[in-house]
């Protein structure tokens, strides 16, 4: 039981390394974020994303 411990918990610790490697070779290139909502184009809300969108545009 011992050894089948140890051996999940190295085969998670090398699943965290391997998908935490890839975060090196992002570039600085268009990512891309995606929102949604149910409100017309009217609403404070949608106004607010719009406003959101071209801040995080802007900043990126």
């Amino acid at each position: 039981m011992k050894l089948i411990k140890k051996v999940l918990g190295a085969l998670m610790c090398l699943v965290f390394m391997v998908s935490a490697t890839g975060c090196s070779s992002v570039t600085n290139g268009k990512r891309i974020v995606r929102v949604a909502t149910m409100q017309s184009e009217t609403h404070p809300e949608y106004l607010g994303l719009l406003k959101f969108k071209e801040y995080v545009e802007k900043e990126l």
